[in-house]
């Protein structure tokens, strides 16, 4: 996996080379599963949801480099049966360090405490019982990024694509695996309303003897159309690498996810 982090760096260095001055004061803030270093403006908010699990949100900017975010979900909430709702609410907190430019790259720090997939609250089967008491996983199928820092590049390459390079540790879901993580995220504009997505953590905290995860890490792609201005709709293709099929079978799967968007101004 060092090959990955040593990858990531040459790449970012040489994308930012040929860095162009930024084409939006503020681009968007995830890439599928990935934070980004850029925030929202002062005034502007978001509402959206996503499916598979579903789960709506909402983010504000309080100022042009701070962010807040709240969401909440859960799993079979459309479809038969009762719905299995997540634990609690999660929070998003972001702040910009720097805006970036045609050299250096935007840098933003975090906290985001959302994961995607089902909320696994059973005991363990693969850790030993602690003080005679049974250790629970208490996650998400996949992990929220937790506490992060990203460092955020847009460049013109036929068109205008933007890489993204982040550092985190999720402190909220270390009971199976407490290591730190990176992440790794593209993307490439195919015409002005139409993005290519694809982003990739080798989930360094996911891979021990006692985790869901495997060796492989998550590698996602994805769609996004900006229908209209306030309006985005992504289509998603997660987890390829199907790297928890191993450890939950059907379940640890690739799967298909919808996120919907709008966003506008007070």
């Amino acid at each position: 996996m060092r090959y990955f982090v040593i990858i990531s760096l040459l790449l970012f260095i040489v994308f930012s080379l040929f860095a162009q001055e930024r084409y939006v004061p503020y681009g968007e803030e995830r890439v599928i599963d990935s934070p980004t270093a850029w925030t929202k403006g002062r005034g502007e908010y978001e509402i959206y949801i996503r499916f598979l699990p579903f789960i709506i949100g909402g983010e504000l900017g309080l100022s042009d480099f701070l962010t807040l975010g709240i969401s909440y979900g859960g799993s079979n909430v459309i479809g038969y049966g009762s719905p299995d709702w997540n634990p609690r609410p999660a929070f998003l907190v972001k702040a910009q360090l720097t805006q970036g430019g045609a050299v250096f790259p935007a840098i933003a720090i975090g906290y985001d405490d959302q994961g995607w997939g089902p909320y696994h609250d059973e005991i363990n089967p693969y850790k030993r019982k602690k003080d005679n008491v049974e250790e629970h996983y208490n996650r998400y199928q996949y992990k929220s990024k937790g506490i992060f820092c990203v460092f955020t590049q847009e460049f013109s390459f036929l068109g205008v694509a933007s890489v993204h390079f982040g550092v985190n540790y999720a402190i909220t879901e270390r009971s199976d695996d407490r290591s730190i993580n990176v992440y790794a995220a593209l993307e490439k504009s195919i015409t002005p309303d139409f993005y290519v997505l694809c982003d990739y953590d080798p989930g360094w905290n996911d891979n021990n003897d006692y985790a869901l995860g495997g060796n492989k890490g998550y590698l996602d792609l994805g769609i996004r159309w900006r229908i209209s201005k306030e309006f985005n709709i992504e289509a998603y293709a997660m987890n390829l690498l199907q790297n928890q099929k191993e450890k939950l079978g059907e379940e640890g799967r690739w799967y298909r996810a919808l996120f919907l968007s709008y966003e506008t101004y007070f």
